[in-house]
């Protein structure tokens, strides 16, 4: 027995026609009868005028799934992205928002020749996209990049968590990633000389910059991608724990290169991402990551193969700290003394030394130290205390 095809499904205009046929019917169904002799019953009448209102009523009301499927559109796969997708196609192409439905919130986005359509439900939340059924879904993804990456003029992106304008939660928006200047060092070139050589000969590499915090591992990080080229992304290292759709993301975004900030503090949670960090070297084409601290990360994603080179930076580049510091760099004790100093404490003592005379720049970075270290051990005591607190369990 053959199965039977599915009919086609009935838009909007063609529901109103189908309207506007049984308002012809009962015209016509009228006048037989009154040329027979006979007048037109009230049951007759009663049975035209509700098909005619059933007709009007499905083509004027109806959910979005239904208004969908009459439509010819189906849904685009891109898992968890309805919302992020809505959010950055804002101001992109011709926007529309048909009104021949009652009750129905429906954004349609034109790119071009492609047409993306969302439900924007009750609460305005977005689910889908949608596409017109003959619209090929790989064009269709590949044509939502290039929108995207064209609105923000192909300048580096960030992804970055906002709260949720629909209530409780966050979601995931894109945003230009922070311009500052990025200073060149040798340590900086080296990297990215050996990044070029490697992807002269493989499709991929992957690196990660291990280090003492402040030693100017993520401004190396984003001074090799801009010397490597093409399209840029940055993710912070939470967001790979926290939000699954980061790779979603990175699926349909396809940078050149990916970069992620701490690593490390996803900690032991890097265990469940591990399948996605794998797949990255099958999309991006240079996936860099930096860490403060290598035994905070599970030992699966430090073991051989998963990044194809781990570097150590312990300190800053002595070329950086030389074009930091200018005048002062005659002064050879306080040269050494911020070079043991995390990047961090050598910006705010040239910041400083802007408006301040050299002594007294340096007597605030004295109290900025001691501060710090204040701060760090009322942290270390509290989670001491913690510790302390918690109840021990003996075994049964």
């Amino acid at each position: 027995m053959t199965e039977l095809e599915p009919k086609p499904p009935l838009s909007v205009d063609s529901m109103l026609q189908r309207a506007s046929s049984w308002i012809s019917a009962g015209k016509e169904v009228a006048e037989v009868l009154v040329q027979a002799g006979r007048k037109p019953g009230p049951l007759s009448v009663v049975g035209v005028g509700l098909a005619v209102l059933d007709a009007v009523r499905e083509a004027r009301t109806m959910d979005a799934d239904s208004y969908f499927r009459a439509q010819a559109l189906v849904k685009l796969p891109v898992w968890g992205l309805a919302a992020f997708l809505h959010r950055s196609l804002k101001g992109v192409g011709s926007q529309e928002r048909p009104s021949n439905v009652e009750g129905l919130a429906v954004r349609i986005v034109t790119l071009g020749a492609f047409t993306y359509a969302f439900d924007l439900g009750e609460n305005g939340y977005a689910w889908g996209p949608y596409i017109p059924r003959d619209q090929d879904a790989e064009k269709s993804r590949s044509h939502l990049a290039r929108a995207i990456w064209e609105k923000f003029e192909c300048r580096p992106l960030r992804l970055a968590s906002m709260p949720s304008p629909h209530g409780s939660g966050r979601e995931t928006t894109l945003e230009v990633d922070r311009d500052e200047e990025l200073l060149d060092s040798g340590r900086a070139r080296a990297l990215a000389n050996r990044m070029g050589s490697r992807l002269g000969a493989v499709p991929s590499a992957s690196v990660l910059l291990a280090g003492t915090p402040g030693s100017g591992k993520s401004s190396e990080m984003r001074w090799v991608a801009s010397k490597i080229g093409g399209l840029q992304l940055r993710i912070p290292a939470e967001m790979v724990y926290l939000d699954k759709t980061w790779i979603s993301i990175i699926r349909l975004l396809r940078p050149s290169t990916l970069l992620v900030d701490d690593i490390d503090r996803v900690g032991r949670g890097l265990a469940s991402c591990l399948t996605e960090l794998e797949e990255l070297k099958s999309i991006v084409k240079l996936f860099m990551a930096s860490a403060n601290s290598r035994s905070a990360m599970t030992q699966a994603a430090l073991r051989p193969g998963r990044f194809d080179e781990i570097h150590i930076i312990d300190t800053i580049d002595d070329e950086v700290l030389t074009k930091l510091l200018g005048e002062d760099n005659d002064d050879a004790p306080l040269r050494a003394r911020l070079a043991a100093l995390p990047v961090a404490y050598v910006a705010e003592y040239v910041t400083r030394r802007k408006f301040l005379p050299k002594a007294e720049a340096i007597a605030e970075l004295e109290e900025l130290e001691a501060r710090s270290k204040a701060i760090a051990a009322e942290i270390a005591a509290a989670d001491e205390e913690e510790d302390d607190e918690e109840p021990d369990h003996d075994d049964d």
